[in-house]
């Protein structure tokens, strides 16, 4: 099996960098498009597992 090499822009990840992870928590309010994708999506899940 091949070792995976995680890569940025086309170049290899140098060892020892790390990397800025960002949080985002969506409102509701705002994020309406997203909140009826994800209930969508748990709606067919359900549906699937029954």
């Amino acid at each position: 099996m091949k070792p995976l090499i995680p890569t940025f822009r086309n170049q290899p990840w140098e060892s020892g960098v790390s990397a800025l992870h960002l949080y985002v928590v969506p409102d509701p309010a705002v994020d309406t498009e997203l909140f009826a994708l994800v209930a969508c999506r748990f709606a067919f899940r359900v549906s699937l597992s029954h």
